[in-house]
């Protein structure tokens, strides 16, 4: 399988933050921080959270983002004691469908839908909730790097 490393995300989006800064609008921009963002991570037939150790470089225990997984299977039933960790477990297959699940019951402002077999660089949730406090955009996109620390596909720069 190809390891993928992600610059920073496939797709961060923001979710409720007309609610959380409605009294203001001009006060929106430079309020993000790593706490507002929920990691959404689509995968399949889990049986245990070791594979997050992977995306995160670290230990289970020492991750302190918030995280909803939506672990799709027949066969395997996936939980986790971390009250920072969520998990839905979920019969039916599609990744469409599992990131409409994860977007559905999420609880963050920022929401972050990330691949499984993923690697984050270091303080991505730093860079996207600064990216969103820089920009009001509903949804960021980022690029995605190989192992090699290579563009996986070159992106024409967009401004709006």
């Amino acid at each position: 399988m190809f390891e993928r490393v992600v610059e920073i995300t496939v797709l961060a989006y923001q979710q409720n933050a007309h609610k959380k800064y409605l009294w203001d609008k001009d006060k929106r921009l430079g309020h993000y921080t790593k706490d507002d963002l929920e990691i959404l991570i689509a995968t399949m037939d889990r049986e245990d959270l070791s594979f997050l150790e992977a995306i995160f470089s670290k230990p289970i225990e020492r991750i302190e983002d918030q995280v909803l997984i939506i672990n799709q299977s027949k066969i395997h039933t996936l939980s986790s004691p971390f009250e920072n960790i969520r998990v839905i477990n979920d019969v039916n297959y599609g990744i469409s469908r599992s990131r409409n699940l994860a977007i559905k019951e999420s609880r963050g402002v920022l929401l972050w839908l990330l691949d499984d077999d993923c690697k984050m660089v270091e303080n991505a949730p730093q860079k996207i909730a600064a990216a969103h406090s820089a920009k009001d955009s509903a949804i960021i996109t980022f690029q995605t790097i190989s192992p090699e620390g290579k563009p996986v596909r070159r992106y024409e720069a967009v401004e709006s």
